[in-house]
């Protein structure tokens, strides 16, 4: 069987598809400031002045909130590359050829046209590990992402701590795993997410609701 499944989306739906496996192709390769690190200046950005529900009110000038995760973002690439960084290039990567074929199946350049991508067998599984995580990385659950470095306890001892510093100064979470949804992007992401797992039988709802209302979620089906 050459697919397993058709997928009806927009262009967003494929941008922040193709900007997830750069996402993590990028962080695997060593760059955590343009991953992680941008990903927490986003969420202290989107906290509000004064606090709000699950929203705490957002603390520090941009300047020094800044300059303490990038710190830490280079703290975490010396303990875990040192001064060699793997460089490989996106296009080269098993991401990036990925997203190569993703971009090569859309015909429309109109932005809010639907239209069917079609999946080989195991396709759907990658892009929803890819989508995750972003996901994770943006609402702040840095343990998850720090579980798929290649290193070992003594290492992932010693990039928690990092984390944590970065948790605390940009989510500002103490002692948990979970940021609220920060921002439109995030929302986003989480549609596509909890619609791949839904068609995964994953998901732990019988329906699922966009969080993003202007934006249908994508439509899957099983290719017969």
């Amino acid at each position: 069987m050459k697919y397993e499944f058709r997928v009806r989306m927009q262009q967003r739906h494929l941008k922040a598809i193709v900007g997830a496996l750069r996402f993590r192709q990028r962080l695997l390769a060593g760059d955590v400031y343009g991953t992680i690190g941008r990903a927490a200046m986003d969420a202290w950005g989107t906290l509000p002045d004064v606090a709000h529900g699950a929203y705490p009110a957002r603390k520090g000038e941009k300047g020094v909130v800044q300059l303490e995760v990038l710190k830490a973002c280079r703290v975490i690439e010396d303990i875990v590359w040192g001064q060699k960084r793997p460089v490989l290039a996106f296009s080269a990567s098993p991401d990036g050829r990925l997203a190569a074929e993703l971009l090569s199946q859309n015909k429309t350049k109109e932005r809010h046209t639907r239209f069917i991508v079609k999946l080989r067998k195991g396709v759907l599984r990658e892009i929803g590990w890819a989508v995750e995580f972003e996901l994770r990385a943006r609402i702040g659950h840095l343990d998850a992402i720090v579980a798929h470095l290649d290193v070992g306890p003594d290492v992932i001892r010693r990039v928690d701590s990092q984390c944590e510093r970065m948790k605390a100064v940009a989510w500002q979470i103490v002692g948990g795993n979970y940021g609220p949804w920060f921002t439109y992007r995030t929302r986003f992401l989480y549609d596509i997410y909890s619609a791949i797992q839904h068609e995964e039988g994953h998901w732990r709802y019988s329906t699922v609701t966009p969080i993003v209302p202007s934006v249908p979620l994508l439509e899957i089906s099983r290719h017969v």
